[in-house]
């Protein structure tokens, strides 16, 4: 009897194993299947920050360099982490200049704020009223 026990044991033990085993290759396939649609909308999000940033950039540009024009030879918004870079040097390489530093953060927070002014403007043409005719 205890023969047939330990047998009985092994092949529900195997069964579970082939059963986790398929669960395994299920979810590996659904793995490659989510990788495989992540991948266009990642690149997409690349594009749109490239582009964000190319955008800002000029606002940026237009607002610092008016600030020190023989100091600020470009300004420009580093696409990877969104920061003002000056005639090519980050915030952190600048710390030596205190003006500069300045002049990149009030550029910096200038040119968000004209950013969501000028993002305002173009979505408003797809904005809902806000009250519907009438309605009090």
């Amino acid at each position: 009897m205890g023969g047939l026990a330990s047998s009985w044991t092994r092949r529900q033990e195997l069964a579970q194993i082939t059963e986790l085993e398929r669960k395994a290759a299920s979810s590996s396939q659904q793995d490659d299947e989510a990788s495989k649609a992540w991948a266009p909308a990642e690149g997409d999000a690349q594009e749109h920050r490239k582009q964000t940033a190319k955008e800002l950039s000029q606002i940026f540009a237009d607002i610092a360099i008016p600030m020190a024009p023989d100091k600020i030879r470009s300004a420009v918004i580093d696409p990877k982490i969104l920061a003002p870079k000056i005639n090519g040097r980050t915030l952190k390489q600048l710390a030596r200049s205190a003006g500069l530093v300045s002049i990149a953060h009030t550029a910096y927070h200038l040119m968000a704020l004209e950013g969501r002014k000028e993002h305002a403007a173009r979505s408003a043409a797809t904005r809902l009223p806000n009250s519907w005719p009438g309605l009090p």
